[in-house]
């Protein structure tokens, strides 16, 4: 009679097997690290070039633009700081609605929704 030896896998689909090939990694590497000082570059161009088309407004207001909030087309005085103060008001008020929103979807995926909806999400 003959003994049958037991296997020494495990029954049923293996899950999927990490390819060992260093050469990858060093690719991945250099991918990553050229696209994170392309992207550091294209800020530093964006930068350049707003400060360029600046330049002659700041030779004509001053950098007082800034902080003035007066404007004056008759007397050639411009001030941006109300605008300034819109943008940054409008930003929080767009803030305050959005995160709440954002943190209950996020809160009804991950723990209340259904498993239907929970899979293809």
């Amino acid at each position: 009679m003959t003994t049958a030896r037991p296997s020494t896998s495990a029954p049923g689909p293996q899950g999927p097997r990490r390819v060992n090939a260093p050469w990858m990694d060093a690719v991945f590497t250099a991918a990553a690290n050229g696209a994170a000082w392309l992207t550091l570059a294209l800020m530093v161009g964006i930068i350049v070039s707003l400060v360029i088309g600046a330049g002659p407004a700041i030779q004509e207001f001053g950098l007082g633009f800034l902080t003035s909030a007066v404007w004056d087309p008759v007397g050639n005085q411009y001030g941006g700081l109300v605008m300034i103060y819109g943008t940054l008001a409008t930003s929080l008020i767009a803030l305050v609605i959005a995160v709440p929103v954002s943190f209950g979807i996020a809160l009804f995926l991950t723990e209340l929704s259904p498993g239907w909806l929970k899979r293809p999400l």
